[in-house]
């Protein structure tokens, strides 16, 4: 009785990681949308201070650290650390945050 409840236990154990590992190869890594610096064409991240809530989630989800945010609208962006993957624009639930490219730069 104990070996069944055994046995079965580790079946659950080992079929969930499997499910864990086929949901892991089945999703889009996240380092695919990070260019290199070489391949990066001219960016530039512009917060919209009136959108901006001050809730941190771009400054949260930034794995570069290269956004800070002081307060509601007021922030800090370094360019030399972004790697420009759109994970701070993505998090932003109102919308404050666009990483522009050199065509829209050039648009106005």
């Amino acid at each position: 009785m104990v070996i069944r409840i055994v046995r079965s236990l580790l079946l659950i154990d080992i079929i969930s990681a499997l499910l864990v590992g086929i949901r892991s190869c089945l999703r889009r890594p996240v380092t695919r949308d990070i260019p290199t610096p070489a391949r990066a064409p001219q960016r530039m991240l512009v917060v919209t201070s009136e959108k901006c809530i001050g809730c941190r989630a771009c400054e949260n989800s930034c794995p570069c650290g290269a956004i800070k945010i002081k307060e509601a609208g007021k922030y800090t962006w370094e360019a030399e650390k972004c790697a420009f993957c759109r994970l701070c624009e993505r998090s932003c639930k109102n919308g404050a945050i666009a990483i522009l490219s050199d065509r829209r730069l050039n648009d106005g």
